[in-house]
């Protein structure tokens, strides 16, 4: 009996019990007592208390949040550095758009052993994870050069790109079904971003200000080895859904579509690499290693779509593409991440550049990004099985775009509160509520034993959109950078505003086209 055609199926039929089988499981004298199931809005039994639950929650959030501390750390000490390492903005770029890539490349793999691994439980893969990210991240402190702090930036992401799926895989596990306290914990859950914003941005700021940049990391990884400890405690030991995939895990896991990883990983930093490197030099765009990076990327990803249309075992099964909602709204999230990653490096930068802030300074100014996040986070989840999902994803769209909007006529010297305030806010309004819509959509249309997979896509879709925005931007800035700094300072950033813009009005324009109903309803 083939199961592969129906396990990435959007509506699965439910499957009849005839009276025989029924007949079987009665007189089966060791068949084990099901106790009754509890209703959707109960507390999982797992969970011993209220204050299990939250804590259990928090952890997960932390988990999952690894990236956004990773990225926040490097963005708000992106001036002591630079200055440190003799690192130029395109350069430092590189370590946040080197995680980012790394991360989004290797969600998906880690998602597919998360779900077939037939030796370790997920609550072990979750601590392991973990910890290889404390280790990693104190290694950061000890870079000595750009090269390397943008390598083991990188090899970060790979311990980012394996605690993501694992944490979300375990969160659905706990709550399976769908209801309003599901609702609630997912979006609970996602406040994990603008909580790594807040301690990540000031404390990073506060250390760097007071001891040196390497000091953000090392409290990091000291951080993170609470999560770790705390996760051996109050993680539950969740069992897996019983499918007779089990069976056959050991074979699935070694099916992985790791060719396709490969080109994937080699095509993307290919190709954004040559977009950072293309303005540069006395000859900008025209360099032969220019034109042989951007050559080889292309053909890369264009193996790669290849590759996919004609293997058995695709990364991404061909058939989740049938559902046109799940594609547009992969697509609208890759828009959006574009536009919000690279529109919180540069605003940085550009506080820092040219309004000579200091890092502290900065994650001050940051903060109500992340107020906004801890606040409006729970309020999608409280009303989203009363709203449409789609009117929620053009409320987010649009409050993204007009971010943008009004960065693009950000001056040296201009009001904080005019400009920079209200843009930093609606932007986290937009890129919360997408992830946050897009991500209870796609698990809703996902059977239980593949979440970590269905997890692993809207948040690859989101963090490859890092280095592909910030490599757009890179070349834009940099291809503007040199030019009427007397009179003009700000047009590279002006510029990079603009693309931002743009990606973000890629993400509006695809909304009426998505169809998303009320989500956890009766």
């Amino acid at each position: 009996m083939s199961l592969e055609k129906h396990v990435w199926g959007f509506d699965p039929e439910t499957q009849a019990v005839s009276h025989d089988e029924l007949h079987e499981v009665c007189l089966d004298d060791e068949s084990k007592e099901v106790p009754a199931p509890l209703p959707a809005s109960s507390r999982p039994e797992c969970l011993k208390n209220a204050a299990h639950e939250c804590v259990f929650v928090a952890l997960i959030a932390f988990a999952a949040a690894t990236p956004i501390f990773l990225q926040r750390s490097v963005v708000v000490v992106a001036g002591p550095i630079s200055g440190a390492l003799q690192m130029t903005p395109a350069q430092i770029a590189w370590a946040t758009a080197s995680s980012g890539l790394t991360t989004g490349a290797f969600l998906l793999p880690f998602g597919y052993i998360a779900d077939t691994c037939p030796v370790l439980p997920r609550k072990t893969l979750l601590v392991i994870s973990l910890a290889v990210f404390c280790l990693l991240v104190s290694c950061t402190s000890f870079s000595q050069t750009g090269v390397v702090l943008d390598i083991i930036s990188g090899l970060t992401g790979i311990a980012c790109a394996a605690n993501v799926p694992i944490a979300v895989g375990i969160l659905s596990l706990v709550y399976p079904t769908p209801s309003r306290r599901k609702n609630i914990v997912f979006s609970s859950f996602l406040m994990g971003t603008p909580a790594a914003t807040i301690i990540g941005g000031l404390g990073s700021g506060a250390l760097a200000l007071e001891i040196s940049w390497k000091a953000p990391f090392i409290a990091l990884a000291a951080l993170y080895a609470v999560v770790s400890g705390l996760a051996c405690v109050f993680v539950p030991n969740v069992s897996e859904p019983e499918t007779e995939e089990k069976t056959e895990r050991k074979p699935k896991l070694l099916q992985f579509d790791w060719l396709g990883l490969f080109l994937l990983v080699t095509g993307l930093l290919l190709f954004t690499v040559a977009l950072t490197i293309g303005p540069q030099g006395p000859e900008p765009w025209k360099t032969p290693t220019v034109i042989l990076l951007l050559t080889l990327g292309v053909l890369s990803l264009g193996c790669f779509l290849l590759w996919e249309n004609v293997t058995q075992t695709p990364m991404i099964p061909p058939s989740i593409w049938e559902n046109l909602t799940v594609t547009l709204v992969i697509i609208c999230t890759v828009a959006a991440a574009m536009s919000f990653y690279s529109q919180l490096f540069w605003v940085s930068l550009f506080m820092q550049d040219l309004e000579g802030l200091k890092p502290f300074d900065v994650a001050v100014r940051l903060l109500p990004q992340a107020l906004v996040g801890l606040v409006l986070s729970p309020l999608v989840g409280l009303i989203m099985h009363k709203v449409p999902g789609t009117a929620l994803l053009a409320v987010a769209a649009t409050s993204l775009v007009v971010s943008n909007v009004l960065l693009i006529f950000l001056r040296q010297g201009s009001n904080y509160l005019i400009w920079i305030f209200p843009a930093i806010m609606l932007s986290t309004i937009g890129m919360d509520w997408i992830m946050n819509v897009g991500s209870l959509y796609i698990l809703s249309s996902l059977p239980l034993e593949h979440h970590s997979v269905g997890a692993s896509l809207l948040q690859t879709t989101s963090r490859l959109g890092v280095p592909l925005g910030m490599g757009v931007t890179t070349a834009i800035w940099s291809s503007y950078d040199e030019k009427w700094q007397n009179d003009y300072p700000e047009l590279a950033y002006t510029n990079t505003f603009m693309a931002t813009t743009v990606f973000a009005g890629i993400s509006l324009l695809l909304v009426p086209f998505i169809r998303i109903g009320r989500q956890g309803h009766s």
